[in-house]
């Protein structure tokens, strides 16, 4: 029976997942280290230990990703030259030094060798990277969105707390607020009622002793 719900629980989280992949392909989520909005909710200092290393996952890649491009294109320049180099060693006028020009052409030849070897290990690394980067940025989407919603309900009990505290002060502030038209009204009362018996000239005599109500 426990098997049979655990298997249940692993069949619709697999669900979960497929689902979630699917809305991410489809919403074409951009990398997250270079969106403005993603920093935003991340400053520097309120970045957890989890953010951190995942963003430093996507960082790597990125660079690991435009070092390789650049190293591609200049083994391309490089190739290209030698390749040059062959053809102009080949179009040499005769009488020059045969041997030295089958130096040039053997050497030549060995070093474009070893650019394409280099260039086929670049190229098959450069087609790793997009996936790789997919996946580290989804890693970092997932904590992404697992501290957000974790840092939503924090925010959501504290702002239940104040809004309780605001209501039981409102509560407390009608009820001073009544006492404070009641106790202004007692003293209104207490001072006509002493002007009507005692006259103006007296009351007043008694304001400046007193001091005015």
């Amino acid at each position: 029976m426990r098997l049979r719900r655990k298997n249940k629980e692993v069949l619709e989280e697999e669900e979960q997942i497929s689902e979630l992949e699917l809305l991410l392909k489809k919403r074409q989520i951009p990398i997250l280290t270079l969106d403005t909005r993603w920093h935003q909710l991340f400053p520097e200092e309120n970045k957890s230990d989890d953010i951190k290393k995942r963003e430093s996952e996507v960082n790597h890649l990125l660079k690991n990703r435009g070092k390789t491009t650049n190293e591609i294109e200049e083994l391309k320049k490089l190739k290209s030259k030698l390749m040059q180099n062959i053809v102009d060693n080949m179009q040499q006028a005769d009488g020059e030094d045969e041997k030295q020009r089958e130096r040039m052409l053997e050497k030549s030849q060995q070093l474009i060798k070893e650019a394409n070897r280099k260039l086929n290990f670049l190229e098959k690394k450069q087609g790793d990277i997009p996936e790789q980067l997919e996946n580290a940025n989804e890693r970092l989407l997932t904590s992404t969105i697992e501290e957000c919603y974790e840092k939503m309900d924090s925010n959501k009990e504290e702002l239940e707390e104040i809004t309780d505290w605001i209501t039981e002060i409102r509560e407390e502030l009608k009820r001073k607020l009544i006492i404070k038209q009641e106790l202004e009204e007692q003293n209104a009362l207490i001072y006509s009622t002493l002007h009507d018996m005692l006259g103006a000239e007296i009351m007043q005599y008694f304001d400046t002793i007193y001091g005015e109500n």
